[in-house]
């Protein structure tokens, strides 16, 4: 029950102050910008490896075929995954899929303006 009473005086006090604990909400999207910048490379892994794996695994579903691109990540080697690094594209060294991506385009087509 306190706790109710301290979620009621905190509401009574944020309909005061709009503003409060907005720095800690801002560094918590901060944090978790920034823990959430991995995972780069095995979703460029994915995105040219997953056709192949479809075509070879018919009928396979979402989780099967999620479960299988995560075992065929962890086989490679560090040098093998190289390629699909987020570093990799700055560097020249991009994956096929993510250098034939145009700029822009989307759900807007491949034209790219408007």
């Amino acid at each position: 029950d306190i706790w109710l009473e301290d979620a009621r005086e905190f509401r009574k006090q944020l309909k005061l102050d709009p503003t409060l604990g907005k720095e800690q909400r801002e560094e918590e999207r901060e944090g978790a910008s920034r823990k959430n910048k991995g995972g780069g490379g095995f979703f460029a892994f994915c995105a040219k490896e997953r056709p192949a794996v479809r075509e070879a695994n018919p009928g396979i579903n979402m989780p099967q075929l999620a479960k299988m691109m995560g075992e065929k990540w962890r086989n490679l080697t560090e040098e093998e995954k190289e390629p699909f690094s987020p570093g990799a594209a700055r560097a020249g060294k991009s994956s096929a899929p993510l250098a034939s991506r145009g700029t822009g385009g989307g759900a807007r087509g491949a034209g790219g303006s408007g």
